[in-house]
């Protein structure tokens, strides 16, 4: 699926955070800032949680979830929201948030792993959208 680019993600990186592998190459997490950051605590991070209630979904575990700057490299870097926890409750947050997202926020993709990514590299797959 192609996505919106960013606009001057070098403006909304922070900290890098980790590496990861996807498809056995490097790609970075760094600690979102700026516009990015901004974005996130008025706007996306409320409807993020619009959307989980409008489900209806119990989840059994808790799923975590934060705005990050995701890439290969500083300036094709994406703003991502990240789902964190157990495997299958963070999977399905994901998929109830991207269907908003995609037609709000073109420009945010989503994903998911175990650990967020100030806790390090575990080198997960990380499947995003």
């Amino acid at each position: 699926m192609f996505h919106t680019k960013w606009e001057n993600p070098e403006d909304s990186i922070g900290e890098c955070l980790c590496e990861i592998r996807v498809k056995s190459r490097p790609r970075f997490f760094w600690a979102a800032t700026g516009p990015a950051l901004e974005l996130w605590t008025t706007e996306i991070q409320g409807k993020v949680q619009e959307w989980l209630n409008a489900s209806g979904k119990i989840f059994p575990e808790p799923v975590g979830r934060s705005m990050y700057m995701f890439g290969k490299r500083k300036e094709k870097a994406q703003p991502i929201i990240l789902f964190c926890g157990e495997k299958d409750s963070r999977k399905e947050a994901m998929e109830i948030v991207n269907d908003g997202l995609r037609e709000e926020y073109p420009g945010v993709i989503t994903g998911e792993r175990s650990l967020p990514p100030e806790l390090g590299s575990d080198f997960q797959e990380l499947p995003t959208q």
